[in-house]
């Protein structure tokens, strides 16, 4: 009797625990399906996330206005190698800008030819128009020829028919005279200029600055001085240690300077020709 007691009580623990493992099993089971279930769901949030990020950056490309090169270059009107004249011409923000800095090169440029003309002021300012109309103009053909690679002949020819028309206008306008008195103005700027950076810093440091008629002098004789193109080395005079073009340049100077001006002068040229040799042996020894 007492051994079937405990039969049962074994067989009653047994089954207990057969239903304490079941339901344990079962239990696992549904944690079990709810972390996969868990992990579905984060990984289903993840790929909405990434969705509603790929769509709201298409949104931003599409509703964003995209930026030309045009808009760069308007941004920044000061890069002057890749400025769009014909756009900033034509955009009401830059034109006036653009309009004034063309007028500013004629004055740089022709200013002194003009008032040799002795014009009327609707005269003068006419006159201006149309040099800044025909600077623009230069400035079209040497773009395009660059963009089509042509040689320097063909692009010297590509500016002169885009201009000769506004030529002919300021032609009928001043007569051939006055043309050519504008021309030569453009020459003795030019000329100024590289007088200044030649000798005429140099004289105003020493404090023998040239006079206004000296200087008018000095670039007509610059300008006209085609000979001082020439820079052989073979050909460098003993006496001046200048090439002979330079030295005839610089003779023809005593005329004009005065002798601390002359001798100024003669040191700052000698000094660029030891400047010029020095350079042209740096890229000798490069090749």
């Amino acid at each position: 009797m007492i051994q079937r007691v405990i039969s049962i009580i074994c067989l009653c623990a047994l089954i207990a625990a057969i239903v304490i493992h079941i339901n344990d099993a079962r239990k696992i089971g549904i944690l079990t399906q709810q972390i996969l279930a868990g992990k579905s769901e984060e990984a289903r949030q993840n790929r909405e996330i990434l969705r509603l990020k790929a769509t709201s950056s298409q949104v931003a490309a599409t509703s964003e206005p995209k930026t030309t090169d045009a808009a760069v270059r308007l941004r920044l009107p000061a890069v002057a190698s890749t400025v769009n004249y014909e756009v900033m011409r034509n955009d009401p923000r830059y034109a006036p800008i653009l309009h004034r800095t063309r007028l500013r090169d004629v004055e740089r440029r022709y200013g002194l030819g003009i008032r040799q003309l002795h014009l009327s002021p609707e005269s003068e300012d006419r006159l201006r128009e149309l040099l800044a109309s025909k600077l623009d103009a230069g400035t079209d053909a040497r773009k395009l020829s660059q963009e089509q690679n042509l040689t320097t002949a063909e692009t010297v020819a590509a500016v002169s028919r885009s201009t000769s028309e506004i030529e002919s206008e300021i032609k009928a306008m001043i007569g051939p005279d006055g043309f050519a008195t504008i021309e030569s103005s453009d020459k003795l700027n030019a000329a100024d200029m590289m007088v200044q950076r030649e000798f005429g810093t140099d004289l105003v440091a020493k404090g023998v600055a040239l006079t206004p008629p000296q200087q008018f002098a000095v670039d007509e004789l610059y300008a006209s001085s085609t000979d001082r193109l020439r820079f052989a080395p073979e050909d460098i005079d003993s006496e001046t240690g200048l090439p002979r073009g330079w030295a005839g340049f610089l003779a023809r100077l005593q005329t004009i300077l005065t002798p601390p001006q002359y001798a100024q002068a003669q040191v700052s040229l000698a000094a660029q020709v030891k400047e010029i040799m020095y350079y042209r042996s740096l890229r000798g020894t490069q090749h």
